[in-house]
């Protein structure tokens, strides 16, 4: 029988959410979303928009800009808070997790704060393939141990694994050419003033009906991700802090002690 470990991935803190373009090139046409206004974040009111890509110029910029920038990413660091929603349970958690990534698919998460008090202090590295490192407390030692990247013991409170959480996967999502997108208008992330697209995608994870993403348009950057069920719940969120995109990573950041 296999020894039970933490569930070490709580909240899709490999998410990335992480969630994450974070682009240097701005928006040339974004001046007049410096101003926006603090607001709730924006709910659609109506059909979301068909087609290969939104018609609204604004919207096509915008991830224009985005695409460009991430692929002109080398690496980025990023404080994530998470929020979620246990799918078995239907309790709520949170966590702030210290997540670095280096192109094309090098993870590493250090969880920082959680709900769950146990997982703190556990470090997850993953290089994209099928196995990651986890350095975590079991029974009051810390072990160092493999683990398949889709066992069952490594999901997420929603049942989401790494690699389905990750900078590559959730940019394939946002930017998907078969999307549906609507512009919601425009609200404030961490103090930041963002555009918040709706968007409903044969690329979002299980049991997701539609998604919310908030982008700095002055820096073409992915700042937050919102995930709703089918009955329109939001049942997981990511939001980027304290983001640093293309400087040096520590030595150990890919290393697991």
């Amino acid at each position: 029988m296999r020894r039970p470990i933490l569930r070490i991935l709580n909240l899709g803190i490999l998410a990335a959410t992480v969630l994450t373009a974070c682009w240097r090139s701005p928006v040339s046409s974004s001046d007049r979303l410096a101003s926006l206004r603090t607001a709730p974040t924006p709910q659609p009111t109506m059909p979301i928009q068909q087609g290969p890509r939104s018609t609204d110029p604004q919207v096509v910029q915008l991830l224009t800009a985005v695409s460009q920038g991430y692929s002109q990413m080398r690496t980025l660091a990023f404080t994530l808070k998470g929020f979620g929603i246990d799918m078995k349970t239907g309790k709520a958690g949170t966590n702030e997790v210290d997540y670095a990534f280096e192109s094309p698919t090098k993870t590493a998460c250090k969880i920082l704060n959680s709900s769950d008090p146990k997982t703190v202090g556990t470090k997850c590295v993953w290089l994209g393939g099928k196995q990651m490192t986890v350095h975590t407390k079991f029974i009051g030692f810390w072990v160092t141990l493999p683990i398949d990247t889709h066992d069952d013991r490594a999901g997420d409170l929603r049942g989401f694994f790494i690699d389905e959480t990750s900078i590559p996967r959730t940019m394939q999502t946002l930017l998907d050419p078969s999307n549906q997108i609507q512009l919601l208008g425009s609200s404030m992330v961490d103090g930041i003033p963002c555009v918040m697209l709706g968007i409903v995608s044969s690329k979002s994870l299980r049991g997701i009906a539609r998604e919310v993403f908030a982008i700095d348009p002055r820096r073409a950057m992915l700042v937050q991700r919102e995930m709703f069920d089918t009955s329109n719940k939001m049942v997981f969120r990511i939001t980027l802090t304290n983001i640093r995109i293309n400087q040096p990573l520590p030595s150990d950041t890919f290393i697991v002690k």
